[in-house]
């Protein structure tokens, strides 16, 4: 997590959590969903912009029930998952990438220790 996040949280430590304003979908991008995207049931945009896909993966965490969110300065902001909480793809040079960036590892099957959870 950013220390910048981290001092953020300090000092404003009750703001409200955030639903529905983010997704991840099933290729791995960050999609934001603003009001009417959301009633619609639509997609959202897809976030391109490097510093800030940067910055939401820097700071995507699990809660203790199991819940994704990206921890935006003091307030979470809890993800709508297409799939799965990490999506991987192949890269010829690194093998299974994940969309955060980081390699998967070696996957031995379902429930694996190195499979992203």
């Amino acid at each position: 997590m950013d220390e910048i996040v981290r001092q953020a949280m300090a000092k404003w430590p009750n703001v409200p959590h955030c639903y529905g304003w983010l997704a991840l979908d099933a290729r791995g991008h960050w999609r934001m969903r603003d009001e009417r995207t959301q009633h619609l049931n639509l997609a959202g945009d897809k976030l391109s912009n490097p510093a800030l896909v940067g910055f939401i993966v820097r700071n995507y965490l699990r809660d203790e029930r199991g819940c994704w969110y990206f921890q935006n300065g003091p307030q979470r902001v809890y993800l709508n998952l297409e799939a799965t909480p990490f999506i991987a793809h192949t890269d010829p040079t690194q093998g299974f990438v994940l969309h955060t960036g980081d390699p998967l590892g070696a996957v031995d099957g379902p429930g694996s220790p190195n499979a992203a959870s």
